[in-house]
């Protein structure tokens, strides 16, 4: 401080290479220096002047104080859980009274107050580590240390299929990042393997545990993961026995004995009899019903698909024969030939013909005439045979294909066929009255004419135009599509002729006479009217009329037909 007299000034030199001229006296005055990582020592010169120009100096020393973070720890890369011990390493000219430490990472850790900070990492992830310092007059400095890398190191491991048949292979797939080292354990006794990714066959059933140890050259980094019975291993052995595998005769049911250990159950059944049939059970029962060399199959599964085959061969042996039917859709009165094939060791045999014929023919040929039509549906014919004599083997019926025998009856009526003839012209009313599955039918009408359909337009009509009696010949024909049955039927309608008529010609007359009337022709005569006649069932009566009269005369034949003139009198 100083008495400040006018038009005096005063320099300051702060030794930093800043000098500032002051003209103004101040009580106090602040000056900044720079940030610096070091401690600085700052020779400070003040010079005043008069309004003399007289001149006097003070100069004194600053001491600027900084202190320097710094920190260290080793390893960098870990693998938890583990502790590590953070050491200050910062420098400072005066003593240091504070140090923060923080360790940004997946959790935000913290440790305050002291200069070394033991620090337990448990979760995975990268850390970035600060420390800030604090010296005895609140100097501070930062320090940012090395990345810390905390492994996520844990041993695991996936495979396609754990539960696997004996002989088979595990694929083992290591779910690790960071190993340097793979030691697995596959619990059936073999050999360590130090595979990243192997292929493991099991030669025996059972569960395994499984191990997987992984390590690297980090510190701590070392796990193990063991997965109890994680290999469930199963076999099965398909074992059966027959109490008879020969026969000489059949129907042969086969009794089965299924030996199979059913350790691994639920287990699936598959037999196939070699017959076609098919059976699930675990012990089935089948009926051999012809004749042959069987392979009787066991196919045993367990529940991962493991599985095993037993196979007997089943001989059965006996009569046998196939039978040929030539025709099975035939028309009554037709033939039907029956050709056994296929023979083998028949000693007898009889057929049913199913229309109530039989026969114990024994050529392998035989044919059979069908003269009925059954109710409904078709006959059955039918074979019993047999191997030896007192039939021993007799064979239940064997059936061979239906015969189905069908009828078509051809039948028509002529006017209810009361009237079959009549006087020119002749009129018909058809009625058709044939039966059976009938699919077609032809008429022909005796007049050149033809019909198709199921009845011709009724009534018809039919001419005479000549001098003597005429009959048409109508014929009906019916066909099926079921064996080509065909059956056809003529019925004749007669058309009488016209009789034939002469007679006088017009006569004249006086008032009060009379004149003899002349008519020929047919059985029998009928004059009108009757008046002036003398007869008039004559055919030459007398006519007598008080006027002039026209007489009709019609004959009549033996036939009721007729014809008609008249005379003019």
């Amino acid at each position: 401080s100083l008495d400040w007299p006018p038009n005096n000034n005063y320099t300051i030199n702060y030794g930093d290479g800043q000098t500032i001229i002051y003209t103004t006296y101040y009580d106090s005055i602040s000056h900044n220096y720079p940030a610096t990582s070091e401690t600085n020592n700052y020779n400070i010169e003040l010079i005043i002047h008069n309004f003399l120009g007289c001149t006097d100096t003070a100069t004194t020393t600053i001491q600027i104080f900084q202190p320097s973070a710094g920190l260290t720890y080793s390893p960098d890369t870990i693998c938890p859980p583990y502790s590590i011990m953070f050491v200050d390493t910062s420098s400072s000219d005066i003593p240091l009274v504070d140090w923060d430490w923080t360790f940004i990472g997946p959790v935000t850790l913290t440790s305050n107050g002291n200069d070394t900070a033991n620090v337990n990492f448990t979760n995975p992830g990268t850390y970035t580590v600060q420390l800030l310092i604090t010296d005895s007059i609140g100097c501070v400095s930062n320090a940012v240390g090395p990345v810390l890398n905390v492994l996520n190191f844990q041993s695991s491991f996936t495979s396609l299929d754990s539960t696997i048949c004996k002989n088979d292979s595990v694929h083992f797939t290591s779910q690790v990042q960071y190993a340097d080292t793979y030691i697995w354990n596959y619990g059936d006794g073999s050999a360590w393997d130090t595979t990243i990714n192997p292929v493991h066959q099991y030669a025996d059933s059972g569960k395994y545990t499984v191990s997987l140890i992984i390590q690297n050259s980090y510190t701590n980094c070392i796990d193990t993961l063991i997965s109890n019975q994680y290999v469930d291993v199963q076999t099965i052995t398909a074992q059966f026995i027959v109490a008879t595998a020969d026969t000489n005769c059949y129907p042969f049911s086969v009794t089965i004995t299924n030996q199979t250990d059913t350790i691994f159950s639920p287990i699936n059944w598959n037999w196939t009899f070699g017959d076609g049939g098919f059976g699930t059970q675990f012990k089935p029962s089948h009926n051999y019903t012809s004749p042959g060399n069987y392979s009787l199959i066991l196919q045993a599964t367990t529940p991962y698909g493991c599985t095993d085959k037993d196979t007997i061969m089943i001989n059965v042996t006996g009569p046998y024969t196939d039978i040929l039917v030539s025709d099975s859709i035939i028309c009554k009165g037709d033939t039907v030939t029956f050709t056994l094939i296929n023979n083998s060791g028949i000693y007898g045999l009889n057929w049913d013909f199913g229309d109530g014929y039989i026969s114990n023919d024994t050529s392998s040929v035989i044919t059979h005439i069908y003269n009925s039509v059954p109710l409904s549906g078709g006959y059955g014919p039918s074979l019993v045979y047999w191997g030896g004599s007192n039939q021993f083997c007799t064979q239940p019926p064997k059936s061979a294909d239906s015969v189905f025998v069908y009828q078509v009856m051809a039948d028509f009526t002529i006017n209810g066929d009361t009237i079959t003839s009549m006087c020119n012209p002749g009129y018909i009313n058809f009625a058709n009255t044939s039966f059976g599955p009938i699919t077609s039918y032809n008429w022909y009408l005796g007049d050149g004419q033809y019909s198709s359909g199921y009845e011709p337009a009724s009534p018809y009509t039919y001419y005479n135009t000549t001098t003597t009696d005429t009959t048409y010949y109508i014929s009906l024909a019916t066909t099926s599509t079921l064996g080509g049955c065909y059956d056809s039927i003529v019925k004749p309608f007669t058309v009488y002729h016209q009789p034939q008529i002469t007679i006088g010609n017009d006569a004249a007359i006086c008032y009060g006479s009379s004149v003899q009337l002349i008519a020929s022709g047919g059985e029998a005569i009928l004059w009108s009217p009757s008046q002036g006649l003398s007869n008039v069932l004559d055919y030459l009566p007398t006519a007598s009329p008080n006027s002039s009269t026209m007489y009709h005369a019609t004959i009549y034949d033996t036939h009721t037909c007729t014809n008609s003139d008249s005379v003019f009198v």
